[in-house]
């Protein structure tokens, strides 16, 4: 069912809300396609996990794709061929998809395919192709009558099956399928939300945690309500920066969060300043092993300068931000 023409309002206006269910969506600004663009290539990294995953699980009859029986190794082979599309190199990110964001009901000819009205499409046989997403079905009305974006796992669903017609697979239900086999293996993942209120204007940060099985790791995102930024980067950069795992890796590490708190805020004439604390607990990847690593623990303090949007004077927008990260040595203070 089509989302129509008087729903759009309630849908643009409940976007701040939807988005922060969402990871790594760094200055939104209200754009719905970005957000879809940003939600997508999450999905896509998720993706990855679950056909790893998937991949490994080769013994027993239960197994996700078995290597002794044709119907297992058919479904490696298709596993192999997406978990290729969708590695960059090396493997650990997803690669930069051309998703096309349409309004099915504007553009009906992209998805009015094979007797029904399709959420996606994309052209057989055709590696690097887009893939089009309809914009009327990526938003699902929730019993409440708000509209929420489609699930972390139906979004991965719908990539692995677009991918699967540019691999040459013409078979939609072997390849829902597998699909649905498959995302029951992505990561276990938990949010929390801290928020402040200064001056009756609120400040949200979205704290996400992925357990993949081995290790946890975590995103940060900040969120104005009308802008949202991506934190982790920051943290990432910073590691390197002041080289935390010194001489125990040259990879990148992965790290994730604890204790998170609001600190400190004070109003200036330069504008309002607030600070974020927490702990870090970083996986420091050994040189010659991927899946070998030493936990160091870290703490780290965010200082950011709001100012308020020239136009709503309700609303920040952020003008400064600052990151210090040390090793966690003395815990008495803390």
């Amino acid at each position: 069912m089509l989302v129509g023409e008087d729903d759009k309002l309630q849908r643009n206006l409940l976007l701040s809300a939807i988005i922060i269910f969402s990871l790594i969506v760094p200055h939104a600004h209200g754009n719905e396609k970005l957000v879809i663009k940003k939600l997508l290539h999450r999905a896509a990294i998720q993706l990855i996990a679950a056909t790893n995953i998937c991949l490994w699980d080769y013994i027993g009859e239960q197994a996700c794709a078995s290597m002794f029986t044709p119907e297992g190794q058919k479904k490696r082979k298709l596993l192999k061929a997406v978990n290729n599309l969708v590695c960059s190199t090396p493997c650990g990110s997803a690669a930069p998809f051309n998703f096309i964001v349409k309004s099915g009901k504007e553009e009906p000819a992209y998805f009015n395919l094979a007797g029904g009205h399709k959420i996606a499409s994309t052209q057989l046989n055709g590696l690097g192709t887009p893939i089009y997403i309809n914009i009327d079905l990526f938003f699902k009305k929730s019993y409440l009558g708000s509209y929420e974006p489609l699930g972390m796992a139906e979004m991965s669903s719908l990539i692995f099956h677009e991918l699967g017609h540019q691999l040459g697979y013409t078979d939609h239900l072997y390849l829902d399928q597998l699909a649905e086999e498959i995302t029951q293996k992505l990561p276990q993942e938990r949010r929390l939300y801290h928020e402040i209120v200064i001056a009756k204007k609120h400040v949200y940060l979205d704290e996400y945690t992925t357990w993949n099985g081995s290790h946890r790791s975590s995103s940060l995102v900040l969120n104005l309500t009308n802008a949202l930024v991506d934190l982790s980067p920051y943290i990432n950069e910073k590691l390197q920066a002041i080289q935390f795992c010194k001489e125990i890796s040259l990879k990148k590490p992965f790290w994730h969060t604890k204790n998170l708190h609001w600190v400190d805020n004070e109003v200036t004439s330069q504008g309002t300043h607030i600070s974020l604390k927490g702990f870090l607990q970083v996986g420091c990847l050994w040189k010659l092993y991927d899946n070998v690593s030493t936990l160091v623990d870290g703490k780290f303090q965010f200082q950011f300068l709001l100012k308020p949007t020239p136009n709503d004077p309700a609303q920040f927008v952020l003008s400064d931000i600052n990151l210090r990260i040390d090793h966690r040595i003395d815990y008495k203070d803390e």
